[in-house]
């Protein structure tokens, strides 16, 4: 979930959601699962007062990446839960249509509008910010593989060394110094992790 203000991106308020409820590849599911965990939290955070708001804030417009299918399933989620009075649209790469509700033919907007143009640049920062977490939840998913057999580096580790480092081959080329400067690592680990990651060097 990426947030706009004013046109321009707040990464401040940017979120990303694991799927819980839906197995497998399902879009219109996953859509539904997001939009309905984002707005009962925030429904939450108003009805006890929280402050400041994070979720309570409700968009002016929210945005769906996709088509007339994907528009309807989350239209159908917000009534669910009684949320009626959001302005909503949905945008479909193709040919930059835009669906509204209601509506059987989609709104195209000249290639040049400006309003088209942020409709755009908000669609490729969702598309870049999804990317950007999928990676990393594939490099915590290669970390956790290539680690799995040294006693002492847990999830916790993991974690610290994947933030520290960014990828498994950037690990491997760190020095036993630069691994023992890891939160949570110390000198002992660190030679043990180095000498785990290259064996040649026995």
């Amino acid at each position: 979930m990426v947030v706009f203000i004013n046109g321009a991106p707040s990464p401040q308020h940017y979120r990303r959601f694991r799927i819980k409820e839906v197995e497998g590849n399902n879009d219109f599911a996953c859509l539904r699962e997001v939009l309905s965990r984002r707005w009962q939290r925030g429904l939450r955070e108003r009805a006890e007062g929280k402050e400041p708001l994070d979720f309570g804030i409700f968009p002016d417009l929210l945005i769906i990446d996709g088509g007339k299918g994907q528009l309807s399933s989350v239209c159908q989620e917000l009534a669910d839960i009684g949320i009626v009075d959001i302005n909503i649209i949905s945008l479909a790469k193709e040919n930059e249509e835009i669906f509204l509700p209601g509506q059987k033919e989609p709104l195209l907007l000249p290639k040049d509008s400006p309003a088209l143009q942020l409709l755009q640049r908000i669609r490729d920062e969702a598309h870049r910010f999804a990317v950007s977490y999928h990676r990393q939840l594939r490099g915590k998913s290669q970390i956790a593989s290539q680690l799995a057999g040294i006693n002492g580096i847990g999830p916790k580790r993991q974690q610290n060394l994947l933030q520290a480092f960014g990828s498994v081959e950037r690990i491997k080329k760190a020095s036993i110094q630069q691994l023992a400067a890891v939160p949570g690592m110390n000198k002992k680990m660190a030679q043990l992790l180095w000498r785990y990651l290259h064996p040649d060097n026995e």
